[in-house]
């Protein structure tokens, strides 16, 4: 499967997978302060486990950051 992650090509050995095990797999440290939208549609944290991923989605993850 190839998706688009933050406008980077990726490939995965998967037909599909959720968000949550993708996020693993790209070594995300923590979905504290993450935001995902796929397809240009924002995914709630809570369906996370039950959203799959399918080949030639676009990912956008944003990460919070905190500053002054």
């Amino acid at each position: 499967m190839t998706i688009t992650v933050n406008n980077q090509e990726r490939k995965f050995d998967a037909e599909s997978l959720c968000i949550r095990d993708m996020l693993k797999l790209l070594s995300t440290l923590s979905d504290n302060g993450i935001a995902v939208a796929v397809n240009q549609k924002v995914i709630k944290k809570v369906d996370w486990d039950k959203f799959f991923i399918k080949d030639n989605d676009t990912i956008l993850l944003i990460t919070a950051t905190q500053g002054g």
